[in-house]
């Protein structure tokens, strides 16, 4: 095969991952490549497999899969030997005088024109293996070294490229099913990896807006750099390890008007899982938001009551701990600086507390909702 032919075939392969209607015509276009009466590609393990043929062979497929996978005996001798990955032909193992007297061989495979059987096995990924067959045709059954390396290179191509329409095929269903669950919660959903970089969300995420939380180039973004700051930091410290539970559990976060903050709790999603349900190689958060008009945010201005503030103070140390500044909090609430001040102490007091972010590590502590 000339070097334009083969560097032809390798790019066809990566076109096809995105377009899994041309696996039949690129398994054909191999088979002819290689002098073969067809090829097959094969995909075993989690998930439903992947299974494409070329034209040529798709009318034995049935008859194969219910008449002579089992007295195949290469297909035995590669599961008796439990071969690994690489490259292999049937001739090499099975000798001449068995191929010459075996029904598979004689009536199955003669009757197709099919002598040697090149097999390439694959795996892309832990829980993933990928067999790629190709049948020659019956003048052709010795296969030279470089055509054994040329179709072992191809065969990693292809393997990668139904390794890539694999994962998109399932990502697409999955992303459906996955929207499908996350449109049913009652809270803001978002899923994000590190960064803040948004992978996946609910409706009700893009109405957050006007309370201070909006999506900007594909991340997650707030208005103040303080606050961003803070959100990316919790974001990091979720992803370090679904054992490693973040400082503040949850986090409150100043609403533009309102006392009442958005509240975050962020759920460790773990590589492997983000890798199956997301299509990401990376781990990733689950970040559930509530609003107070939603269902289930907390009462804290009741429990802050019942820690001995005043409704008033309460609701002034819920502005404050979200991260409203004393001076954004005064003018919330119609008060002078002086007196935010007053009532900012009062709250401190009260509550056995000196610090700002003491006060924001107490309502993460008392507003906690399930995930």
């Amino acid at each position: 095969m000339e070097e334009a032919a083969f560097l032809a075939l390798v790019e066809r392969c990566y076109d096809t991952a995105f377009d899994a209607a041309g696996w039949a015509d690129l398994l054909q276009d191999m088979a002819i490549a290689f002098d073969c009466v067809g090829g097959n590609i094969v995909q075993l393990g989690a998930g439903e497999p992947l299974v494409a043929y070329s034209p040529s062979i798709a009318h034995a497929a049935s008859a194969y899969a219910t008449e002579w996978v089992g007295r195949d005996p290469w297909f035995a001798y590669m599961q008796r030997h439990r071969l690994g990955a690489g490259f292999y032909v049937d001739t090499d193992y099975i000798a001449p005088e068995v191929r010459a007297r075996d029904p598979f061989y004689q009536d199955f495979r003669r009757s197709l024109g099919m002598s040697s059987t090149l097999s390439l096995i694959l795996h892309p990924y832990e829980g993933m293996q990928l067999g790629l067959g190709a049948s020659r045709l019956r003048h052709s059954e010795f296969v030279s070294q470089q055509e054994r390396e040329r179709f072992a290179a191809l065969g990693r191509h292809l393997g990668r490229a139904a390794t890539l329409s694999f994962r998109l095929n399932a990502a697409e269903t999955l992303n459906q099913s996955l929207l499908d669950q996350l449109g049913r919660f009652d809270c803001a959903v978002a899923i994000v990896s590190k960064g803040g970089k948004l992978l996946r969300s609910n409706s009700l995420l893009h109405s957050l807006e006007a309370d201070g939380l909006a999506i900007r180039r594909g991340r997650l973004a707030l208005g103040q750099p303080a606050l961003q700051a803070r959100l990316e930091r919790y974001i990091s410290q979720a992803l370090l390890s679904p054992t490693q539970a973040p400082p503040v559990e949850v986090l409150a976060l100043p609403r533009p008007g309102s006392a009442l903050p958005l509240l975050l709790r962020a759920v460790f999603l773990g590589a492997q899982v983000a890798d199956r349900r997301l299509g990401a190689s990376e781990p990733a958060v689950v970040l559930l938001v509530l609003r107070p008009d939603m269902p289930g945010y907390p009462p804290l201005d009741q429990v802050l009551v019942a820690l001995g503030l005043t409704r008033g103070q309460a609701r002034f140390a819920l502005a404050v701990g979200a991260g409203h500044s004393l001076k954004e909090a005064a003018e919330l609430f119609k008060v002078s600086d002086e007196t935010a001040r007053s009532m900012l102490k009062q709250v401190y007091a009260r509550l056995g507390i000196n610090r700002q972010s003491q006060l924001a590590r107490l309502i993460a502590r008392v507003a906690p909702f399930e995930a």
